[in-house]
């Protein structure tokens, strides 16, 4: 990873600053990113990425959300909540909370419904493909 945002790095600057690189500089960096580009087509991220899982069970069933991030997940779940925030009978409007208290005070109230989050650490495809055989 460090070297694909050294990668990154370099080809900001050349963008940047076009009249700093020679001709041989420009024409090394152009090769890097052709490889680097060959590489992703073919395998995929080049390290690991990490998840954030929540599963909600409620009485109709249950919804799985998923994200990048953990804001994202604490967004998702929050849009949720606030779509069901009657049921709590809260005289506050969710739409006023941050998206972890709206979750933490839905889940502390409605007698029924749960949430479990967990993150997962997805191996990159070529650590995959080393583990799984």
């Amino acid at each position: 990873m460090r070297d694909h945002a050294h990668l990154l790095t370099r080809a900001r600057a050349a963008l940047e600053t076009p009249g700093d690189l020679d001709a041989e500089e420009v024409g090394h960096l152009i090769e890097d990113l052709a490889c680097a580009e060959d590489h992703m087509r073919k395998h995929g991220a080049p390290w690991p990425v990490k998840i954030h899982i929540a599963q909600i069970s409620h009485r109709h069933g249950g919804d799985v959300y998923v994200a990048l991030t953990r804001k994202a997940l604490a967004a998702q779940v929050a849009a949720f909540c606030r779509d069901y925030w009657c049921e709590i009978h809260d005289h506050r409007d969710p739409k006023t909370l941050p998206a972890e208290a709206v979750a933490s005070i839905y889940f502390d109230a409605h007698p029924e419904d749960r949430c479990s989050t967990m993150s997962v650490t997805c191996p990159a495809e070529d650590e995959a493909a080393v583990t799984t055989v």
